[in-house]
Formats: C-alpha cells, sequence, structure tokens
C-alpha cells in the first residue's frame, strides 16, 4: 500500500508521497521516490512563449502501484502533453481543465494502467491543475489522495481540507506532508519518510526530499503535543 496527496488552486499545486517501496517476489521493502516530473526548456524561468511554438508546461506525477507501469504512463504523458499544448496555442484551450482531462483519457486505457493510480498536477503559462487516476478513469480533483485504504484518519483530514478552499500554497504543502507522516504511522505499507514536489505560476518547481520533510515532521509533533494538553491535561 501506498499513500500519496494533491492539492491545487490557479496558481500552485502540491503533490506529497510515501517513499516506502515493495519487491512483493522478494518480501523486501526498500526507499524510492514516487514522485517524477518534467519541465520544459520554454518552462524554465525567463523563457518566454513564442507565437506558434509549444507552450511552456511543467508536470508532476505521484503514483500507487507498479513502478514500471508509472514509468511508462510518465512518458507518454509528456508525449501527449507535447501534443495537446501544440494544438492550443493559439487558443482558449489551455485555461479548460477539460481540455487536458480528455487529452490523457487514452493513455490510462493503455495496460500499464492497469491496477495504477496517480495524481498529475500540471502547471501551464496560465494556471495549475490536477488530475486523479484509477485505471482507465481521469478525474478532474482539487483536493485528492491516492492509496492509503480504508483510513478514517485520511477521510477525516481529507474532510476538512476541502472545507478550507483558500489554502495558500504553503498551507496545502504542510497538510499534504503530514497526511503523508499520519499514513506512514497508522497505515500498514505506508512509510519510509516523505517527499514532495511544488509547482506554482512563475517560479521553477520545487521539490523536497526526505531530509526537507523532516523538518515539517518535527513541527507535527509539537501540534501533538499540544493537542494532547488540551484534551488530555488535569
Amino acid at each position: 500500500m501506498s499513500i500519496a496527496v494533491g492539492f491545487t488552486n490557479r496558481e500552485w499545486a502540491v503533490l506529497c508521497a510515501d517513499r516506502q517501496m515493495t519487491d512483493a517476489d522478494a518480501g523486501l521493502k526498500f526507499e524510492g521516490s514516487k514522485i517524477g516530473w518534467y519541465e520544459t526548456e520554454e518552462g524554465k524561468k525567463g523563457k518566454p512563449h513564442i507565437p506558434g511554438y509549444p507552450m511552456a508546461f511543467r508536470f508532476a506525477s505521484a503514483y500507487c502501484g507498479s513502478p514500471d507501469s508509472a514509468k511508462a504512463i510518465c512518458a507518454n504523458i509528456l508525449d501527449i502533453l507535447h501534443e495537446a499544448m501544440q494544438e492550443a496555442t493559439e487558443c482558449d484551450l489551455v485555461h479548460e481543465p477539460n481540455y487536458f482531462r480528455e487529452a490523457l483519457l487514452p493513455i490510462f486505457k493503455s495496460k500499464e494502467a492497469k491496477g495504477l493510480q496517480t495524481l498529475i498536477a500540471l502547471e501551464t503559462e496560465y494556471r495549475c491543475f490536477l488530475f486523479r487516476t484509477k485505471g482507465e478513469q481521469v478525474v478532474i480533483g482539487e483536493r485528492e489522495y491516492i492509496g492509503g485504504g480504508d483510513s478514517s484518519v485520511l477521510r477525516y483530514f481529507a474532510g476538512v481540507a476541502a472545507q478550507h478552499p483558500s489554502l495558500s500554497c504553503e498551507q496545502a504543502t504542510r497538510l499534504g506532508i503530514y497526511l503523508v507522516d499520519l499514513a506512514s504511522r497508522y497505515v500498514d505499507g505506508c512509510g519510509l519518510g516523505a517527499d514532495a514536489a511544488i509547482l506554482e505560476c512563475g517560479k521553477l518547481v520545487r521539490l523536497l526530499d526526505k531530509t526537507d520533510t523532516e523538518k515539517y515532521s518535527e513541527r507535527f509533533a509539537q501540534f501533538e503535543r499540544q493537542m494532547e494538553r488540551e484534551f488530555f491535561s488535569q
């Protein structure tokens, strides 16, 4: 079991995922990143859009399932987004999440998508998008998680997040890492730290590895001690 969560608004998108990988045949657990990302040359800071050429974009993805299938799907996503950007260069389609959803749908009808769940964060020159996939399904999202089993803890915090649509990028990052941290402690099969990818319009992609996210985890321990004092102190 794995856990990945994603949040977005028009200006940013955040993905967080645990790092526990499992070799089912050997019965071994080891660390590895479940988040991948890509940035076009046009998307790098300071590169303006040239009319008639594909628009700049960045995307990051997180997955639950086979690493080999996720790698193959990620390569297909890159190709299809390049094509979609080329076709939408001179029109308003790049503002519409359903345009990109329709472009992604054929990818997830392939055999590689069987048993795979993904979160896809996309940043164009105009806005950010988030998509959740499971098998052939591709859903436009704002506050999403995949994997993690049927955890009441995750359901509760996902509900809390849904009630606060004005989350900032930093708040979403903290909440995402906290959800992964909770799953790592209480959901069997999740663990070994967290990674995060943060896309913000007009900025470079930020990647947080285990060392970075552990700094957030220190704050979570303080928060939980405060909760304990609030509810259980005499």
